[in-house]
């Protein structure tokens, strides 16, 4: 197999996932056709891989896309990218995408250890200025000292973010509570958020509500801060199976949280975990759809090229053969 390109002869790169093609950042495949070609990164033009090489590693393309975590798809094409790295394009109506939970055990795991070091920074200060009495009682101590350290730590009450005039809001952990959560309807409306907050000066109620991109904007901050201690393994894995078994609450109308209104405060650690995973699968699905269009009229003009090639190798009469076969 080639190492470079055939059209601008740049390096295909190096992948250490693909064992019988260890050529080149992003494969496209076709399991139907037979056909397998590495995409130039600096042209991105397609390489047909000879024939003779690609029927295992076809087979271990299909393997390797139908466990990746992201992916997005339109019929005819589908793109996911590998934990190493690579890139899989899928030629054909690609299988019904899986949430691997372990690809977000490992960022929940970072975010939680953070929280708990800056909270026992302050949690060791006040043990330490009463040390006699978290000998006596460690566990109890330890506890309400991780508490008050994080409820002292300078703006971790706040949690900043967009409001829909684009216009920071900052809301306190008091406020919290006046945060709903509003399920999506049956009609297909995506979820809102809705916040309630009395003015200090005109004692007036003001509701501020977001649909849609500015809701799934405003909750990523806001479920950072209120997961910042969640996120064990266990947990991690059950808000994944329940985002399988559920569908995407942002999207999609979920029987058990009802269709009422409901404060963000109420919705459980595991709710909050799979919320905050949904949107994170949600947004990198939109960073990978941008390119399908493209990958789409390349796959085309590739595939012209590759069935033009393939056929050098059949004889004509066999060609013609299959074209009767066809017809009738």
């Amino acid at each position: 197999m080639y190492s470079t390109c055939l059209f601008c002869h740049a390096s295909l790169g190096a992948n250490q996932v693909i064992e019988h093609l260890p050529i080149g950042r992003r494969l496209a495949f076709d399991s139907a056709q037979g056909r397998l070609w590495v995409v130039c990164a600096k042209c991105r033009r397609w390489n047909l891989t000879p024939i003779e090489e690609r029927w295992e590693a076809i087979e271990e393309c299909e393997r390797q896309y139908r466990t990746a975590r992201v992916r997005a798809s339109t019929d005819e094409i589908g793109l996911a990218r590998l934990a190493e790295g690579l890139e899989l394009v899928h030629i054909g109506k690609p299988p019904r995408t899986e949430l691997v939970a372990w690809q977000y055990v490992d960022t929940f795991r970072r975010r939680r250890q953070r929280a708990m070091i800056v909270a026992g920074v302050g949690a060791a200060a006040l043990v330490g200025f009463g040390g006699w009495v978290a000998f006596a009682g460690a566990a109890a101590i330890i506890q309400f000292s991780v508490q008050m350290a994080v409820s002292l730590r300078p703006g971790a009450r706040a949690i900043r973010f967009a409001g829909p005039d684009g216009k920071r809001i900052v809301l306190t952990a008091g406020e919290l509570s006046s945060l709903e959560w509003i399920p999506p309807y049956a009609g297909g409306t995506p979820s809102a958020l809705r916040l309630t907050r009395e003015s200090l000066f005109s004692g007036r109620v003001a509701k501020t509500s977001f649909h849609g991109e500015q809701a799934a904007r405003a909750l990523r901050p806001i479920l950072a801060q209120m997961n910042r201690f969640a996120g064990r393994p266990a947990e991690v894995q059950q808000a994944a199976d329940q985002l399988n078994r559920e569908g995407d609450p942002m999207a999609d109308r979920v029987e058990r949280l009802g269709d009422q209104p409901r404060a963000i405060t109420t919705l459980s650690v595991i709710d909050r975990l799979s919320f905050e995973m949904s949107l994170a699968e949600r947004d990198e699905q939109k960073l990978l759809a941008g390119e399908l269009a493209g990958l789409t009229a390349a796959w085309r003009e590739a595939e012209e090229i590759g069935a033009i090639a393939d056929n050098l190798f059949v004889p004509e009469s066999v060609t013609a053969w299959l074209r009767r076969q066809k017809s009738t």
